[in-house]
């Protein structure tokens, strides 16, 4: 363990329990002197002097975090606060036994359920920013070699700039397709032996689509005791599967995928969901949707709601509420207008999407911009036709273009929102859009549609990727 990652995990550690310590104080204050003007029948609770002696109550967080390998595993920010909340938890749960077992007054227990709903905002805030600082120190970059095809490398480059946190910084880069000249295996063993003597690289990522067996080991056994990490992107990683467990059978290793949200106990829960907040935010907009229908019904002829057809789950076809922003003549003014603009006409073919749309009106510029236009996709929740998050739901014209992952797409409900949403939305180009929508159905789970949620909200606020 070099200097940079034990000053890093002293950092992270001491921050921890700098956290957890305030966490335990502001509990102690709001239970001593807020709760107890309000609620007069809490008993007495332990002098401050006492109070700070129990000091130990911080081990079984740090403990729990380190199991989580909060301490030894680069996540990205929604994966580290998953952790954070489960180890929390788990630790509160301990506490709580502990409280229990010795049966003294330790500790007041709603101190404790303070110190639990507190760590939830301030761990996460406080992570990120330790890691911010680290990164800009120096202390928390790793310098990443890749070795794969151009378009892994830009793959991997772009999820890399999306997520600084992790403090991967590529420093070398070797392509290895076939139609470049030095990318032979010669040659590539050849130029990663010159990178590798340079001593600067402190993690390897090799294309296991790419190199053949004998290669990735030559690559390993030169770069054993030089690197500390060496990753391979497995030829399977186009089953886009996340949900990866490894087992271990006698000498052979097995790779085990799952289905999440192909169970029926998973369907159940996210139908449970789906009704609870779709039912609470169908009553809080409505004074926002009267609103809405109002101004459409004034500023543009026409109905209020446009209806469409788009395919739902199991390829069935399912009428679609959105807010009307369009004109009544839009098909004449988007064909007009790629007509007059051979720009905006590659652009419609590549994205299926263009940027000032001659067919949508003013206030539907608006809506759209604000994702407004959606709110009546909550009664298309209610119904049963689509789910709060989920693939997009396609049109039926565009068939042809998801056909090969049509099977995929279709095994669920379409979703008002969904992964390619808060990852893009317009722009990003349709095949993109699609991997990303395979890629949700294929690695649900409550987590990943709370995070969605969340960034949709972001989304919604920054108007990002709006058009």
């Amino acid at each position: 363990m070099n200097y940079r990652k034990i000053l890093s995990v002293c950092s992270l550690l001491v921050f921890d329990i700098v956290i957890l310590i305030i966490a335990y104080l502001l509990s102690y204050f709001l239970r001593t002197k807020f709760f107890s003007i309000f609620f007069h029948e809490l008993t007495l609770s332990l002098s401050f002097q006492i109070f700070i002696s129990r000091f130990y109550l911080v081990v079984p967080y740090i403990l729990v975090f380190a199991y989580e390998g909060l301490y030894t595993k680069r996540l990205e920010f929604w994966e580290e606060t998953r952790r954070l909340w489960k180890g929390n938890l788990i630790a509160t749960a301990v506490v709580m036994i502990i409280l229990y077992i010795t049966k003294g007054f330790i500790v007041s227990r709603a101190i404790v359920i303070l110190v639990f709903m507190i760590n939830l905002i301030l761990l996460p805030i406080e992570r990120n920013l330790v890691k911010q600082l680290l990164f800009k120190l120096q202390l928390w970059t790793k310098n990443l070699l890749l070795i794969g095809s151009k378009l892994t490398i830009e793959r991997l480059l772009n999820e890399i700039n999306r997520h600084p946190i992790l403090g991967y910084k590529p420093i070398a880069q070797i392509e290895t397709q076939s139609n470049i000249s030095d990318s032979s295996p010669k040659n590539i063993i050849n130029s990663f032996q010159n990178i590798l003597e340079l001593g600067k690289i402190d993690s390897i990522v090799v294309d296991a689509h790419e190199l053949d067996q004998l290669q990735i080991l030559e690559i390993y056994k030169q770069s054993e005791g030089k690197v500390d990490d060496f990753f391979v992107i497995p030829a399977l990683s186009q089953l886009q599967t996340a949900g990866v467990e490894i087992e271990q059978l006698e000498t052979i290793l097995l790779m085990k995928f799952r289905y999440n949200l192909l169970s029926r106990e998973s369907q159940i829960a996210k139908r449970i969901i789906d009704l609870t907040i779709a039912g609470l935010g169908l009553i809080i907009c409505l004074p926002t949707i009267g609103i809405i229908s109002l101004l459409t019904k004034i500023t543009s002829p026409g109905p209020v709601f446009f209806i469409q057809q788009r395919i739902g789950k199991n390829k069935s076809l399912f009428p679609c509420y959105k807010f009307k922003t369009m004109y009544l003549d839009a098909p004449k003014r988007l064909e007009n207008f790629l007509n007059s603009s051979p720009e905006a006409k590659m652009t419609w073919e590549k994205y299926l999407k263009i940027t000032n749309d001659p067919r949508v009106t003013p206030l539907g510029r608006f809506l759209r911009r604000t994702s407004l236009d959606e709110l009546p996709q909550l009664w298309n929740v209610l119904k049963g036709d689509m789910s709060l998050v989920g693939p997009r739901p396609y049109l039926p014209y565009e068939v042809e273009n998801i056909e090969k992952k049509m099977g995929s797409i279709t095994r669920v409900k379409p979703g008002v929102t969904g992964l390619w949403q808060v990852s893009g939305r317009s722009q990003l180009p349709f095949e993109e859009r699609l991997q990303l929508d395979e890629y949700y159905v294929k690695n649900w789970s409550i987590w990943t549609d709370l995070v969605i949620l969340v960034k949709t909200i972001k989304v919604f606020i920054k108007a990002e990727g709006a058009y």
